[in-house]
């Protein structure tokens, strides 16, 4: 059966340097799902010359039934060249989500543990994804979680070096420059503690809403990196517990001794953070305000951008009578305005007459 007699085109989804999705009609199955044309401009010559290496990723990704990672349902290479087939999922990428507002600690926590217990299984085949970005993740709505994260893009990079082996994932516009690990730019062979390390730092824009060095290019990036020159994340978020940032750190750390042997060691010293009700975040125009109201009147600002641009700034501001205090100093100056216009008229009264 050939692909137009199975597939029904409808809409772009999304348009990218690694190919286009479209929304599509399984005729056979009758159910809609999520058709990928990846890398057109590659000749078809070339797809096939690597097909056995493509043939391989698919296989690997039918057999994984990873809640965190997306079904894939069928895939192969055509007159058009390669053709991958997953299911539909019904919102939006983690940047997306993240150029609205920061995750809640409750959203960050299931990220967290997705994440994490999907690559661990990922790196339990001896897979390796080499390629995390705010790109690579795709939420959708659970019955019984309210959201779930899953994992849309595992065996992309690998196809890419395949491919084309000048051309490295992150020339596809596939990983921001603050996600990519020291190692990846030293040329080092794809391991646990790259995918580590770029979880760790995805994880990190998940709380700040975005890092302070995602406007760097690559070179002051990974300059910046080794200097360890950016705050951690609890520096941002009053709700965060300072454990969570340090996890965070290990995992981010320059070196990649110093981070933990393994992606299941993270996942097994994640300090679930719990969430705070009196905690709002309140989205502004470009900023996200943290206002906590039990925190002796402290409030973090931080940017709402995407990665790329990151947290515009962090400002902490602490006020000397607290928020209460500060309320009840408003109210007194109000009082007063009003009470030195009611004295001025007064006057005026006696004057005229």
């Amino acid at each position: 059966m050939s692909i137009d007699e199975r597939y029904k085109i409808e809409d772009t989804l999304i348009s990218g340097m690694s190919g286009v999705t479209y929304s599509a009609v399984d005729k056979t199955m009758g159910r809609l799902v999520a058709f990928r044309r990846l890398f057109p401009e590659i000749p078809h010559a070339r797809c096939r010359e690597v097909q056995p290496i493509f043939d391989q990723v698919f296989g690997n990704l039918s057999k994984m039934r990873s809640p965190g990672l997306i079904k894939v349902v069928d895939g192969g290479l055509d007159e058009q060249g390669y053709y991958l087939v997953t299911e539909l999922l019904d919102g939006p990428l983690l940047g997306e989500r993240l150029m609205k507002d920061p995750l809640k600690v409750d959203e960050f926590s299931e990220l967290a543990k997705s994440l994490l217990s999907t690559i661990s299984e990922f790196h339990s085949h001896n897979i390796f994804h080499t390629a995390l970005s705010s790109k690579s993740v795709q939420l959708t709505s659970d019955p019984v979680k309210g959201v779930r994260f899953k994992i849309i893009d595992l065996g992309l990079a690998a196809l890419i070096r395949s491919l084309d082996p000048k051309r490295r994932a992150r020339h596809y516009g596939m990983i921001e420059p603050v996600l990519m690990p020291p190692e990846y730019f030293e040329g080092k062979l794809p391991s646990q503690s790259l995918d580590l390390y770029s979880c760790g730092q995805l994880l990190y824009a998940s709380l700040a809403g975005g890092h302070p060095l995602g406007e760097l290019g690559i070179d002051m990036t990974y300059r910046r990196l080794k200097q360890g020159s950016y705050p951690p994340v609890h520096a941002y978020r009053k709700d965060v517990p300072e454990e969570v940032g340090e996890w965070i750190q290990k995992m981010t750390a320059f070196s990649p001794k110093d981070r933990f042997p393994k992606v299941q060691d993270a996942l097994e010293a994640f300090p679930e953070p719990k969430p705070v009700s009196n905690i709002k975040l309140v989205r502004t125009t470009r900023r996200v305000m943290v206002a906590a109201k039990n925190t002796t009147g402290v409030y973090g600002v931080m940017g709402g951008a995407p990665l790329r641009t990151g947290p515009t700034y962090i400002q902490n501001r602490v006020p000397l009578l607290g928020r209460r205090g500060e309320l009840i100093l408003i109210g007194v100056l109000i009082l007063l305005v009003f009470g030195m216009g009611g004295s001025i008229i007064y006057l005026l009264v006696r004057q005229a007459g």
